[in-house]
């Protein structure tokens, strides 16, 4: 019996349905105590995949500032602002493949991407040296992930 056109889309949008990320061997990062870890490669390779599922991880454990909601203060930084939302939290590798109920927000202070323990995420756009400069404004963060450095 074939599927109705509803069927199928409902099939496809439910999460139970969808088979958990392995990474492959590039996307697991390092072991030991590391400082950057720099994926380098071409378009497809994995790179926001691999990034989008470290940092969901990293929200998850240990709390790095007990202080903060959620104990995790990250940043997100990319090209612009919207390449910031659209590939690193609402693409098909983004944070939202591994968090359905993050809640992106807009407020006075900025974009914000904000995980059900109370972690939030600052999105910064980088398309120009105003833009740079304002990460100095952005407070020290626990952890930083910079989708697309080179650009």
């Amino acid at each position: 019996m074939s599927q109705s056109a509803l069927e199928m889309a409902a099939e496809l949008l439910d999460p139970s349905s969808i088979e958990r990320w392995q990474p492959l061997k590039h996307q697991i990062p390092p072991a030991g105590k590391w400082f950057v870890w720099m994926l380098l490669g071409g378009r497809g390779a994995g790179k926001t995949a691999a990034a989008s599922k470290y940092l969901h991880d990293h929200v998850h454990g240990p709390p790095c500032l007990p202080d903060v909601p959620g104990g995790h203060w990250p940043a997100i930084i990319a090209p612009t602002l919207g390449d910031g939302v659209t590939s690193c939290v609402l693409g098909p590798s983004g944070l939202r493949v591994h968090c359905p109920d993050l809640k992106l927000r807009q407020t006075t202070g900025g974009t914000l991407v904000r995980w059900p323990n109370g972690c939030e995420a600052k999105i910064f756009g980088a398309h120009g040296p105003d833009d740079v400069e304002r990460l100095r404004s952005g407070g020290n963060r626990c952890i930083v992930w910079a989708e697309e450095l080179a650009a």
